[in-house]
């Protein structure tokens, strides 16, 4: 299997769809406590419809899944992990991959990953073609007794929250809301609560200069659901107005995490992203 080990000997798995010669790289971003199998849908379709024209790269974050601490990953705790680190991760990969040239990377990030996305290209504006965020958004509230509550009672808590992030006829299946169980129990628990924090603390105002990167003229297409149950829809609202070159676009009835299986209709909407 693929490994890349970045700073702090961090080992990061990938998959990487390589085109030969000089091309744009399409890279998708997982959300809180996911892993590279929520986006491995997105990567599927990807490289079946548009596998002869990009790169395209699926990988676990930082101590997700598979991507692990040289050591051991209880160590992190003591790491300052935030979306900025995130960020920083994502250039280091890039680099190490030598997929980095100007103007030649597409990002599509769910949930939290849309927030990493929003802070790569604020950080390495020069680095990026175009983005597209689904279910995320700059600035998402999370409520203090929520992250008191995974310290207390991770178990339980984080059923609550798959209750909201998937569509009652997941919930009410026993088979794939346990599939859903175990999917985010790929990551240690710990690192499931630093995403949260990461994405509650995450500073909007101070860490995105929207001013800067209207003036690259960026192109974003937000994509969200009337039924996300996670990501309020005025954070959305708000932020396509903070955007000079922006789309918004919605999907119907779906729920936060399910949006990124959508089939047909999400299918739709990334062959129109990448051919705009």
């Amino acid at each position: 299997m693929p490994f890349v080990t970045i700073h702090e000997k961090i080992e990061i798995f990938y998959i990487l769809h390589k085109k030969n010669g000089q091309t744009k790289t399409i890279v998708l971003i997982h959300g809180a406590g996911g892993n590279h199998l929520s986006m491995l849908y997105i990567f599927d379709y990807i490289k079946k419809k548009w596998g002869n024209f990009f790169n395209i790269l699926i990988f676990d974050l930082p101590f997700h899944y598979k991507s692990i601490y040289a050591e051991n990953t209880n160590n992190i705790m003591n790491k300052n992990i935030s979306i900025n680190f995130y960020s920083s991760v994502l250039e280091e990969l890039l680099k190490k991959l030598h997929l980095i040239s100007k103007k030649n990377i597409i990002l599509i990030g769910h949930s939290m990953g849309a927030q990493v996305c929003l802070r790569y290209a604020s950080l390495f504006a020069e680095n990026i073609n175009k983005i597209m965020l689904i279910a995320g958004c700059d600035n998402v509230y999370i409520k203090d007794s929520f992250i008191l509550s995974l310290y207390n009672n991770y178990d339980r808590t984080i059923k609550l929250f798959l209750k909201d992030a998937y569509s009652k006829e997941t919930y009410f299946n026993k088979i794939k809301f346990q599939n859903a169980i175990n999917d985010i129990n790929r990551t240690f628990y710990k690192i499931v609560i630093n995403d949260f924090i990461a994405v509650k603390s995450f500073a909007a105002d101070k860490e995105i200069n929207f001013s800067e990167l209207n003036k690259k003229n960026i192109y974003f297409n937000i994509l969200y659901s009337n039924q996300d149950e996670i990501i309020n829809k005025d954070c959305i609202f708000a932020l396509k107005n903070k955007l000079s070159c922006v789309k918004l676009s919605l999907i119907e009835n779906k729920s936060h995490i399910e949006i990124i299986f959508d089939g047909y209709k999400l299918n739709n909407f990334i062959d129109k992203f990448l051919e705009q």
